[in-house]
């Protein structure tokens, strides 16, 4: 009615002001119309207003009104009067009304499964715009920072809960900001969040693995970020004072979350790169496993033993991908980095695996310095939208990383793969560009030997 349109007049209003005050500030106003990026203006705008009132209590009514708990300030129920104070006790920001009101809201809680944010989608959008723009900047408080964070984990728990992937894609990123906002703190102190709902959200994270596998490439890769920031985040939380989590706990849970991700890309790799499946793996290798893996690489333990095995017959098999399409490039070159960091977590047991492991790196290098040179001697296909280019850069880049890897495999390995190149340049005579590719290999392993020594 009459004051949802004065509400919105009122807001754009006040964005439009906020537009002009913050041109003005950089000088830049021209003319009577402000020009700019609106979603940064609606940023600095939110971010203002949270300096103002302060971030704890814009969280905390965020918070309130996702969950349905803030009062509404009419009623179609001609029966609905707010009580009087002296009736009970005060309750700021709570209004208590006639049964009738309670009936319905009831109803409509029913309805949409005890979730309000379904049944009015816009407490989402508004929860999830506010907080992702006022917690990541500046705070000079500790306690009203960590009020702040506290407020926004259960939303983004709730979202992670829910069926849609949008809703579980936003909570996901909402965590990530939480995370994100307590990694660039100064703080001493440790969040309370951390202890509050460390088992939840390392449930909520687990199950969301497990069941959006199959969903969108995007919701997958966005869960999977929330989880290797969420380790990474235990990891540095684990080596301050005051804690109650060991560094044990940690390798522990990065272990177990790489071993979830890498058992769900296993299962999608076997059917090849259909119906979306390489931009799903790509994004969960570089948002999840790339970091989970080179984590527990850093661990002063080989910390990835446990998980070798579940490892290579996840990544191999992405290796053997054949294929020219930026997709599948970046499974592959994804899958070799995630590689690397499981041959340095798992050193001691690697030269068990040499030989298959080589085998299958320099049967990469091979199809792609036979795919690059196809590329370069069919020019024609440059001129229809330059995709000939693209699958070019991307060729040429899968080689260097190819080269590293098996350079690194030759170093870890050993004699396993010393015995692959050796076989190689002993039967392939006639090849001179795989003997050359041998000796390229042979010349980084020595040098990488040397770094380390």
């Amino acid at each position: 009615g009459v004051g949802s349109r004065v509400a919105m007049s009122l807001l754009k209003t006040i964005f439009e002001s906020s537009c002009c005050v913050a041109l003005s500030s950089m000088g830049k106003v021209e003319g009577k119309h402000c020009s700019g990026n609106r979603t940064h203006y609606i940023r600095l705008l939110l971010r203002k207003i949270s300096q103002n009132i302060g971030a704890n209590l814009l969280a905390s009514t965020v918070r309130a009104h996702f969950y349905g708990r803030l009062p509404h300030t009419c009623s179609s129920d001609a029966n609905a009067t707010v009580q009087s104070q002296a009736s009970g006790v005060f309750m700021p920001m709570v209004k208590r009304i006639g049964s009738n009101y309670h009936m319905r809201a009831g109803l409509l809680a029913a309805s949409s499964y005890g979730k309000p944010h379904i049944e009015i989608p816009m407490r989402l959008s508004a929860a999830s715009i506010i907080l992702c723009a006022v917690l990541l900047q500046p705070c000079n408080n500790f306690e009203i920072w960590d009020e702040a964070l506290s407020d926004a984990v259960p939303i983004a728990m709730s979202l992670l809960d829910d069926v849609q992937p949008t809703h579980q894609s936003i909570g996901a990123l909402l965590f990530v900001s939480v995370i994100e906002a307590a990694s660039s703190s100064d703080f001493e102190g440790i969040p309370s969040f951390v202890e509050n709902f460390r088992s939840v959200v390392s449930s909520s994270l687990e199950n969301s693995i497990q069941i959006c596998g199959r969903e969108s490439p995007t919701l997958f890769a966005v869960v999977c970020l929330a989880q290797s920031k969420w380790i990474k985040y235990l990891g540095i939380y684990s080596q301050k004072q005051d804690t109650t989590m060991l560094s044990l706990e940690v390798h522990s849970m990065a272990r177990k979350a790489a071993a979830d991700i890498l058992v769900s890309i296993r299962k999608q790799a076997q059917t090849g790169g259909r119906d979306g499946n390489d931009e799903r793996i790509a994004g969960a290798l570089v948002a999840g496993i790339n970091p989970l893996l080179d984590q527990l690489a850093s661990f002063p333990e080989a910390a990835s033993v446990e998980i070798t095995r579940i490892g290579l017959s996840a990544l191999l098999p992405l290796i053997r991908w054949s294929g020219m399409r930026l997709e599948v490039r970046s499974a592959q070159i994804s899958a070799l980095v995630g590689l690397v960091s499981l041959m340095s977590g798992a050193y001691p047991i690697m030269p068990h695996h040499g030989k298959k492991i080589m085998t299958e790196v320099f049967l990469l290098l091979d199809r792609a310095d036979k795919d690059i040179a196809y590329l370069r001697n069919n020019k024609m296909a440059d001129s229809i939208g330059g995709k000939n280019l693209d699958d070019e850069i991307s060729t040429d880049a899968t080689i260097k990383v190819v080269l590293y890897a098996a350079s690194v495999t030759l170093t870890i390995c050993g004699t396993g793969a010393r015995d692959v190149i050796h076989h190689i340049e002993s039967t392939q005579l006639s090849r001179k560009h795989l003997l050359n590719r041998c000796v390229e290999i042979r010349a980084n392993s020595k040098q990488l030997r040397s770094n380390i020594n």
